[in-house]
């Protein structure tokens, strides 16, 4: 066989063949079930008992325009709107957050109150929006409106223009995490993916002839017959021979 044809012969040996993975697939069906299932009960259960349910909570203020034309208005809508970061500054300054944990009695730092803090400006409103996370529903709205009601504090020593209050947060007993339906098709995912994976590895490994397709691509020879082992058979066989010992 001179180089080229063997090059050629190398190349059909590395070629992957979709049908024998996919009959692969097909006869581990069982097997990649049962990893399936499992894995979804084992996101499920994790998802129901140990995970903590997380609520969220908003108040919103609104920051007065001064003027009466349309152009002052419109004027005034344009400095509240940069005016926005200062104010999440201001309302998340330590002598702020400070006076949050000691009004609501809470056990955490000023870091970690503000990593439960969200702070946003609508795009082209007057409006700061004050989020915050907990795993208690009502104390993540007591903690909102205790940013608000400090920050308004902060800001009016600073700023002319006075905020008021829009909303109070209010308490939600809708929880905002973890997801229990995402947690639960996750898992089902990744039993579905290693149990595939695990078939599609161990058919790629297996160099075995124990498939036509497999001796016609690699031997060159056209299978022409075949036969199908007879199990009643072999229980026969053998249990003549025990019966012979």
């Amino acid at each position: 066989m001179d180089a080229g044809n063997k090059t050629l012969a190398a190349q059909d040996e590395d070629v992957i063949d979709l049908k024998e993975l996919f009959l692969a697939l097909k006869n581990r069906w069982k097997m990649i079930i049962v990893v399936t299932l499992v894995t979804t009960i084992i996101a499920s259960v994790y998802t129901f008992f140990f995970t903590t349910p997380m609520y969220s909570a908003k108040a919103t203020i609104y920051l007065k325009s001064e003027g009466s034309t349309t152009s002052e208005l419109l004027q005034g809508l344009q400095v509240g709107t940069q005016l926005a970061p200062d104010y999440e500054v201001f309302f998340k300054s330590r002598p702020v957050v400070k006076r949050v944990i000691k009004s609501e009695n809470l056990d955490v730092t000023v870091e970690q109150l503000n990593e439960q803090v969200t702070i946003t400006n609508p795009s082209s409103t007057h409006m700061i929006v004050v989020t915050c996370t907990d795993s208690d529903p009502q104390r993540a709205a007591d903690i909102a409106n205790s940013y608000v009601e400090y920050g308004i504090d902060a800001v009016r020593e600073v700023v002319v223009k006075e905020p008021y209050i829009v909303e109070s947060a209010i308490a939600n007993e809708k929880k905002v995490s973890p997801s229990n339906t995402k947690n639960i098709l996750m898992g089902m995912l990744i039993g579905l993916v290693l149990s595939c994976g695990y078939v599609i590895a161990k058919s790629l490994l297996d160099d075995r002839l124990n498939s036509n397709d497999k001796m016609e691509r690699v031997l060159g020879y056209h299978v022409l017959t075949s036969f199908r082992q007879d199990k009643s058979l072999n229980f026969a066989i053998t249990n003549k021979k025990g019966s012979k010992e």
